[in-house]
This record gives C-alpha cells, structure tokens and sequence, in this order.
C-alpha cells in the first residue's frame, strides 16, 4: 500500500502540476508527492496477539519434545527432577528468546520507518520550495513583461500622439510634437532613430513659399497674401526647431543619438541658421539651402549632389572630401572656407566668395566659377579642366599644379598669382587675362 503527500502553493497563472500541467480553474498549484514505498504502512492490531500465540507455541512444541526425550532417558528420581527443571529454563529462554526477537524487529521497523518519514518530509520540503522558487521567478517574468508591454504601449502611444501633432494646422501644436519627439528619444534610446527619420521626412515635405500678389492687389488678395506668409513663417520656424534638433543630437555631439542619421535629401532648409552646426556625413542632395547659414558648419564627407546654395553663408566652414557635385553656389559666401578634396565638378559657382578658401586637390572640372572671387584661395593640384574662369578674381591664388586643361581664363585677374607646375594645353583660353610682374609660371 502507499500514501500520497499534497503540496499547495499560490502561482499567479492557475495551477501547475510537477509536469507544468496548467489548471486555470484555480489560483493555486498542486503538487503531489508519491510516497508509495518510503513510508510503510503499520502492522496490523492481531499481529502482536498472533506473534505472541505464536512464541508460546512454539514453546509448548518444545517443551513437550524436551518432557519426552527427558521421559524417555529413565533417569534417577534425582536426576530427573533437575532434568525436568533444565527443560522448563530451556522452555522458558525459548519464549523470551523469541519475544526479544519479535521486540528488536520492532524497534528496527520503527527506526526504519521514521528514517523513511524524515527522507519523505525533506524531499516534501525540497519540492515545494522548488515550486515556490519556480512560482516566483514566473510570477517575476510575467511582471517584467507586463511592465515592457505597458512601457512600448507608452511610447507607441507617445510616437503616435506626437506625429499627429506634427500634421496639425497650428505652430504651437507642431513645435510641441517635436519637443515630444525629443523627449522620446532622449529617454527611450531605442526609439531614437525613428524620431530621426521622422523629423528627417518633416523636414523634406514640400515647404513652398507664398505666390507673389499682382501688380494691383484686391484687399481681399492682400489680406490673404498677408495670412499666407505669417503661416509661411510660422512654418519655417518650425523648421527650424527640427534641424536645431537633429543638429544637437548629432551622434558626435554631446547628447548625441548613435543611430542617428541626417536624411535630409530633398529636404527645404532654405533660410534656416546652421550655424557651427555638425552635419558631417549628411545626405543633403537635392536639398534646398538657398540663404542658410551654415557658417563654421562641419559639412565634411556630406553629400550635396544637386543641392541649392545660392547665396548660402559657408564662410569658415568645413566641405572637406564634400560631394557637392552639380550643385548651385551661386554668390555663396566660402570665404576661408575648407574645399579640399570635395567634388565640386560641374557646380555653379559664379560670382561665389572664395576668398582665402582651401581647394587643394579638389575637383572642379566643369565647373563655372565665372566672375567668382577666388583671392588668396589655395587651389593647389586643382582639377579645372573645362572649368570656366572667365572675369574670376585669382589675384595672389595658389595655383601651383593645378590643371588648367581646357579651362577658360578670359579676362581672369591673376596677380601675384602663383602658377608654378600648372597643367595647360593649347585649348587652354588666356585672353585678356590681367598679370603683373610678381605672377609666376606663366606659359603664355
């Protein structure tokens, strides 16, 4: 026979077995122990009776068998009467010996058996503080993903709430979803690059300005006209807060975001201050920067394929290994600005401010730099085959090994320009091109 032991314990997901069976009619978890073999089950009541009955029995056998034998030796009256006496102490040792015996199994089977409870009892206790132990590291998970459940329904909620703002029709509501966006990504790392990319995509929606009014304006037309622009400039400050943003948290900057990246092709920045802002590495072609700001910028290794910088401020700022191919500089200010080794082939650069600007090694094949202010600049191993020169200021310019391969010099100014090892063919335009006595290496 056997007995089972019952364990219960409180579990928070129903009750669980020792196989992990679930039972969700209940809150509490089942554990049940076989005993079958580890505790005995006790003697029956007619087991000393019977034991004793049995003792004495067997000590009649005997002592009957011994009254024979002792009968049949025909001993003296003296001897037998001490023979007789020796049958009943042997009789007598017999039902004790046998007692004694009966008693020492006793005492065996209780201590056997009150090992076996107390083995039971800690195996009872090991498997219930292994429950319990199960119990609360489950019940431990099951917070902890109940919290991140809550926590991402919190910032879905946040995100969502936040990019709505970004659509509404008023400036106040749009410039408090982007200090939304920013809180987000301040506290939830995580989120950071989406909160990127998505100011990056407010930052490309189309931003165009007011239609002009006619010559002779209805009130009407005027008064509307007039609406127009304040929400134009509404907008454009809110822009503005948007790039102030990705500018501050620019992954080498002090609250930087690792994974954020400057996706800003296509994007209308135009009149918006950039200033010693960091856009190393951004994608800005197509962008539109006409009059920004970015002077003392980091622009190095940004890509501005295509991008509008006319009469943009760049002065003092970083383009170094720049793409800024077919881009427009048009009366850009660079002045002291660093262009060596960017990619300015085939950019517009007529009447742009170079003044004092480091181009060496930089390519500006095709490029047109008519009228353009290039005094004092290092154009040291410049590429300007095909470039167009004509009327541009290169008085005291470095120009030593540049390549001037079917380049057009016409009416350039090049006094005190240095031209030592520059590259030329016969292609090459110099026609009225201004020289004094100090310019070196001509070849004309």
């Amino acid at each position: 026979m056997g007995c089972r032991a019952r364990v219960r314990c409180s579990a928070g997901d129903g009750v669980r077995d020792r196989r992990g069976m679930v039972n969700s009619e209940d809150n509490t978890t089942n554990i049940s122990v076989p005993l079958t073999g580890a505790v005995r089950p006790p003697l029956p009541r007619w087991t000393v009776p019977a034991v004793a009955v049995g003792v004495l029995a067997v000590t009649a056998v005997a002592s009957v068998l011994l009254w024979t034998w002792v009968n049949g030796l025909q001993l003296p009256q003296d001897k037998r009467a001490t023979a007789v006496l020796e049958v009943f102490k042997l009789a007598a040792s017999v039902a004790v010996g046998g007692g004694g015996l009966f008693a020492l199994y006793l005492a065996a089977r209780r201590q056997r058996t009150q090992e076996l409870e107390l083995a039971q009892r800690e195996r009872v206790q090991a498997d219930t503080k292994k429950v319990a132990e199960d119990s609360r590291v489950h019940a431990e998970r099951v917070a902890e993903a109940t919290e991140r459940d809550a926590v991402e329904r919190r910032i879905t909620e946040l995100y969502t709430k936040a990019s709505d703002q970004l659509g509404s029709d008023k400036a106040a509501v749009r410039l408090a979803g982007l200090y939304a966006l920013e809180r987000l990504g301040q506290s939830t790392p995580d989120q950071q690059e989406a909160v990127g990319n998505l100011l990056c995509a407010y930052l490309r929606m189309p931003h165009p300005k007011p239609h002009p009014l006619p010559e002779e304006p209805t009130a009407e037309q005027r008064e509307a006209h007039e609406l127009a622009r304040a929400l134009y400039d509404q907008e454009r400050e809110t822009r503005q807060t948007a790039v102030d943003i990705l500018v501050r948290h620019h992954p080498t900057a002090g609250q930087g975001w690792s994974n954020l990246s400057l996706r800003l092709h296509r994007a209308d920045l135009t009149d918006t201050n950039l200033t010693g802002a960091n856009l190393s590495l951004a994608a800005l072609s197509r962008a539109n920067l006409r009059r920004a700001n970015l002077s003392d910028a980091n622009l190095r290794r940004a890509n501005l394929t295509d991008a509008n910088l006319s009469r943009a401020n760049l002065s003092d700022a970083n383009l170094s290994r720049a793409n800024l191919t077919d881009a427009n500089l048009s009366r850009a200010n660079l002045r002291r600005a660093n262009l060596s080794d960017a990619n300015l082939s085939r950019a517009n650069l007529t009447d742009a401010n170079l003044g004092g600007a480091a181009l060496t090694d930089a390519n500006l094949r095709v490029a047109n730099l008519s009228g353009a202010n290039l005094s004092l600049a290092n154009l040291s191993g410049t590429d300007l085959r095909d470039a167009n020169l004509r009327d541009a200021n290169l008085t005291d310019a470095n120009l030593s090994l540049a390549n001037f391969t079917d380049a057009d010099l016409t009416d350039a100014n090049l006094s005190l320009a240095n031209l030592s090892g520059a590259k030329h063919n016969n292609r090459t335009l110099v026609t009225g091109v201004i020289v004094n006595e100090d310019t070196q290496g001509m070849w004309w």
